[in-house]
C-alpha cells in the first residue's frame, strides 16, 4: 500500500516490497516508474480472500 507520503512501506519496515501481478501497470504509472527493480519488488499473485459471510452457512 502505497502511503500519503510517497512511500511504501512502515517507516521502521524493511524488506522486498510485494505487489499483486495485477497492480503492477497502475503502480508503475501512479510511481511514474518504467519498471520495477528486482533488489526492491517481488511481484506475486494475491490468492482470493475470503470475506466473512463465506464461512457461515446462510442456507439455514
Amino acid at each position: 500500500m502505497i502511503k500519503r507520503n510517497g512511500d511504501d512501506r512502515h517507516w521502521a519496515g524493511s524488506g522486498i516490497i510485494m505487489i499483486d501481478r495485477s497492480a503492477v501497470d497502475e503502480y508503475l504509472k501512479y510511481r511514474g516508474l518504467t519498471k520495477l527493480k528486482d533488489s526492491k519488488y517481488a511481484i506475486i499473485d494475491i490468492i482470493e480472500t475470503k470475506q466473512p459471510i463465506d464461512f457461515y452457512d446462510v442456507s439455514e
